[in-house]
């Protein structure tokens, strides 16, 4: 519940039409049934919204970051603050960069924000 609270007060504030994730890993045990619920909390919540969606596997990203669909945190960090001109926060902070930077340059020009 506190997921869908949470993209309603980020809509309300700053409307959009696109909502890009990072596929979860499904390597099993508790965190997967997490990420699994999550990943169909965000699509419901997107289609009730009229929002649509769309999911990158870790792979798709590194190649957009390091040119190959493998690599370090370490890489996509480094990576990340050569492209952007900041350090990112952490890895996670790299991927998100990266993850948007890919799907802009996949949509420039199609109207998404």
């Amino acid at each position: 519940m506190e997921l869908r609270s949470w993209l309603s007060r980020v809509y309300e504030a700053a409307p959009f039409n696109l909502i890009a994730y990072e596929q979860a890993h499904h390597r099993g045990g508790h965190a997967t049934e997490v990420l699994i619920g999550m990943s169909t909390t965000v699509q419901a919540w997107a289609a009730e919204h009229g929002v649509e969606t769309t999911v990158r596997n870790t792979s798709e990203i590194k190649k957009h970051a390091l040119g190959k669909g493998r690599g370090s945190k370490l890489a996509m960090c480094l990576a990340a603050e050569r492209k952007f001109g900041f350090e990112p926060i952490n890895d996670d902070h790299a991927d998100a960069l990266w993850l948007l930077d890919l799907v802009r340059n996949e949509l420039d020009g199609k109207g998404i924000r």
